[in-house]
């Protein structure tokens, strides 16, 4: 059985669009083994009542503490099926993508597999803005990498042998499930086809934005010695942090050696790496960019040593 298993909070007419998708899906590619799981996040609109109208559809509010991984461990652990299929309630399926990863016999072709997005940015007053599709490489069906995104397929045995997400993780939880994955030899596998579109807000404008600098320092510390994850991971996202750790490091041994402010001008190698990144983004103005950089990379760096958070209990309840 094919277990859909999607997590949502206040998604309103998103969360209809991927609920929709999902029956237009298994419909068009022939799917008829299959179930979905919804998790709640305690949402204030109607997105339980919407939820519960759909055939098939199972429904599950979290009533102790939320995040992401908590609705992704709850939804696995009520799904019957030993394929999961993992969705946020803001992205809508495109068919044609479900019958090349599933055999006849219904089993994964590989088994931690996932898609493209098509990413609809809207600002925060949820006026649409631009697409932006999902960066791969060019010229080839399908590349390995070693995390993956809110999206993606994995066999169940896999998924329990490994204990699910890491609840402590309130942002980055897809990346270290992904790492810990490929630390057993098993990379996701990212078919370049676009499997959703993805009606989100820019990284930029969010308030989880620091959240994301706290728990990428969790993920760190448990992955340091993991090669590809320096590599493919750490060093693309976090370079601006690591510029910045260098040249304090560098002013510091400077000025203990020879005293001098000429040990200053690290900080302007510091803020022309801050430039490029912000060059490379249309989001917000070069200046504010470099800001949000800034601060982000100071929080990162300070919570590899001072940021603790603790696992969280599964606490939640079927709505009949």
């Amino acid at each position: 059985m094919l277990s859909f298993i999607v997590i949502g909070k206040n998604e309103g007419w998103r969360l209809k669009l991927c609920l929709d998708s999902i029956q237009n899906v298994v419909i068009q590619d022939g799917i008829t083994d299959y179930e979905v799981v919804y998790v709640d996040s305690r949402s204030e609109d109607d997105s339980i009542s919407l939820a519960k109208s759909y055939p098939k559809t199972r429904v599950f509010l979290i009533t102790g503490n939320c995040n992401a991984g908590v609705g992704r461990n709850i939804g696995a652990k009520e799904a019957k099926g030993d394929i999961l299929f993992f969705i946020d309630g803001d992205m809508e399926l495109q068919p044609g993508f479900l019958s090349k990863v599933i055999t006849e016999d219904g089993k994964l072709t590989y088994p931690f597999i996932s898609g493209l997005h098509l990413n609809m940015v809207y600002d925060d007053n949820w006026q649409f803005q631009y697409t932006d599709l999902q960066k791969h490489p060019k010229g080839v069906e399908e590349y390995f990498k070693p995390v993956t995104g809110g999206l993606f397929m994995i066999e169940r045995k896999y998924w329990d042998e490994l204990g699910g997400i890491d609840s402590r993780l309130r942002a980055n939880e897809d990346f270290d499930l992904g790492l810990r994955m490929s630390e057993r030899g098993i990379y996701l596998c990212r078919k370049c086809q676009v499997w959703v579109k993805h009606y989100t807000t820019p990284y930029t404008i969010r308030t989880t934005y620091w959240s994301w600098a706290k728990y990428s320092s969790v993920v760190f510390r448990k992955h340091w010695t993991n090669r590809g994850y320096w590599l493919r991971v750490l060093i693309p996202m976090q370079y601006t942090a690591f510029t910045l750790l260098g040249c304090i490091m560098l002013i510091l041994i400077g000025v203990a050696i020879y005293p001098s402010c000429w040990w200053l001008l690290w900080l302007i190698v510091y803020v022309l790496v801050l430039l490029r990144k912000a060059k490379r983004q249309t989001e917000v103005s070069p200046i504010k960019m470099m800001w949000l950089v800034l601060k982000r990379d100071i929080i990162f760096l300070s919570a590899i040593l001072f940021f603790w958070p603790h696992p969280i209990e599964l606490k939640y309840k079927a709505v009949e």
